[in-house]
């Protein structure tokens, strides 16, 4: 409905002046979403979508959409947690003591609970009705980088998937604050060695450098200081629960970043959170999540100074969502899926997995694709992009998309949606497909699609 009542006398000027009125002052209202900018908006944000997922967006505005996807976010997964991944742990992992062979068994008892951990999130992950949440929680899991590998404690990299999830639209101060208190985090960068006169600079560094700030703005001196200021910050090994050591802490007088005092774990993240570019780090990062198209200095500055007012990041994710940038055509096509993406995307636009058995090797193919959920590969995470592509991946990709193409008993239900080849094709290939896709019928649109390398990639 127009703003404005049209008189029929109004000269013709005045008429078009009152169109391009209403069009600047309501730019998203009067247009539903296409069905590829549907597509794009969930495929994006969480992973790649079924129709059925996608229809309730299309009678909205893309402002309203964002909106809508922002607020299905939940705090909390959606299926429960394996009752042995549960903290308090049900024994103390420690090797010491143990005879070879109890040895052996504990050992093959702690990676046995990391693949039921693998399981259990990529199961979540097809089955939630929340996929946003699931694709924060991946994203900060390649932020707050921890792996299993090195923690080798399948229950603490539970509880940190949590904390990640519980936090993925929260204030970034009490997110940070947060992972300082977090037992995996803690263990993996060895600050549960770090202690008064023989302090380990390792969280220090990660934690100025990765998480918050960027190489180049912080000091060595900046490092060793707050380095004296995580001492003392471990984790009980019979409960798995975060534990300061008041002896091991050194309660000094430090200086970070020209600021001098007996400064605890709370002061240092504000102190932290006054530099410059404690803003910038994040919104590039998440900027990038979400665009492929670079950020202009210009919108870096405006975005990283309203976070910076108060550091909440559901306002900054959806700026993003709502810059023309994310909506513009030449975006679609443009992020390489990661393995995860690949493999949950086909089986929430098929409802294919119903089975532990499906689920296990789902998480050996993505493992084998290079990424093995909890198992980054260093403190940086996964580099993304172009790097989940090599030759043999990419092959990978193919023969398993072949073979599922071929195979698959596609559900009933999905057929009774009736899309018409074209809409098949909008919802399964973001990009011009690579080969021909044969539209003789719905199934062959939908084979050839999966079997085309635009699918595969994009």
């Amino acid at each position: 409905m127009s703003l404005f009542k049209v008189t029929a006398t109004w000269p013709v000027q005045t008429l078009l002046s009152l169109v391009f009125l209403e069009g600047f002052l309501m730019p998203n209202m009067a247009y539903a979403l296409s069905e590829a900018e549907a597509t794009h908006l969930l495929g994006r944000t969480g992973f790649a979508p079924s129709y059925a997922e996608i229809k309730p967006y299309l009678p909205l505005n893309k402002t309203e959409a964002v909106q809508k996807r922002l607020d299905s976010v939940k705090t909390t997964a959606q299926t429960a947690l394996p009752s042995n991944l549960k903290t308090p742990f049900s024994h103390s992992y420690k090797l010491k003591g143990l005879s070879p062979k109890e040895a052996k068994a504990l050992k093959k008892e702690i990676r046995l609970e990391a693949k039921v951990l693998q399981v259990w999130w990529l199961n979540e992950c097809v089955v939630t009705a929340n996929p946003m949440a699931e694709n924060l929680t991946l994203f900060w899991h390649n932020h707050f980088v921890s792996s299993a590998r090195k923690v080798r404690l399948a229950p603490l990299m539970a509880q940190q998937n949590i904390t990640l999830r519980q936090n993925a639209l929260g204030n970034y101060k009490a997110f940070t604050l947060a992972m300082l208190h977090d037992p995996a985090m803690l263990k993996y960068l060895d600050n549960v060695r770090n202690k008064k006169g023989q302090p380990n600079e390792n969280l220090a560094r990660e934690l100025l450098e990765l998480f918050t700030l960027g190489e180049g703005s912080y000091s060595e001196q900046d490092v060793k200081e707050v380095a004296r200021i995580l001492t003392g910050y471990s984790f009980n090994y019979k409960t798995g629960e975060y534990l300061f050591q008041a002896k091991k802490h050194d309660d000094g007088v430090k200086t970070i970043f020209g600021q001098t005092g007996a400064w605890n774990v709370k002061d240092l993240v504000n102190i932290i959170f006054q530099q410059p570019t404690a803003s910038k780090l994040i919104t590039q990062k998440i900027w990038h999540h979400y665009i492929e198209a670079p950020i202009a200095k210009k919108e870096l500055n405006t975005l990283s100074k309203n976070f910076a007012k108060d550091f909440e990041l559901k306002p900054l994710v959806q700026s993003i969502l709502n810059n023309p940038k994310f909506w513009a055509k030449a975006e679609r096509g443009q992020k390489i899926k990661s393995p995860v993406q690949l493999t949950v995307g086909l089986a929430r636009q098929f409802s294919l997995l119903g089975s532990g058995k499906a689920l296990t090797h789902l998480t050996r193919l993505n493992n084998s694709l290079g990424q093995a959920l909890f198992y980054p590969p260093n403190v940086k995470g996964w580099a993304g992009g172009d790097h989940w592509i090599t030759i043999e991946t990419l092959l990978k990709r193919k023969s398993f998309m072949s073979k599922m193409a071929r195979g698959m008993t596609l559900n009933k239900a999905i057929w009774q949606n009736k899309l018409s080849p074209t809409q098949w094709k909008t919802l399964l290939l973001a990009e011009k497909p690579v080969g021909k896709i044969n539209t003789e019928t719905d199934e062959k649109t939908v084979k050839t699609s999966l079997k085309d390398l635009s699918y595969q990639l994009y």
